[in-house]
């Protein structure tokens, strides 16, 4: 997560981007894995929602061609 509004997945042995994810508008302050689930994580940002992405969710291209992933689920206004 990072202050630019999206969260990236790195392949750090690699050195390669695997898939950035996009939706938050506000700099992210936390990314948590599921405990159980390597596939699913938590992210949260000073725009006061806390997106539930997947890593298995289908990229979409925006009209740039730039691939991203959007959230599997959103809790709005949960940070203050």
């Amino acid at each position: 997560g990072s202050g630019d509004y999206h969260c990236c997945l790195w392949d750090v042995e690699r050195g390669s981007l695997k898939d950035t994810f996009r939706g938050h508008v506000g700099s992210i302050k936390c990314v948590k894995f599921h405990t159980n689930d390597d596939n699913v994580f938590a992210s949260a940002s000073r725009d006061g929602n806390i997106l539930i992405w997947d890593v298995r969710v289908s990229s979409q291209r925006n009209i740039y061609g730039v691939q991203f992933k959007k959230p599997v689920a959103i809790l709005c206004n949960v940070q203050q």
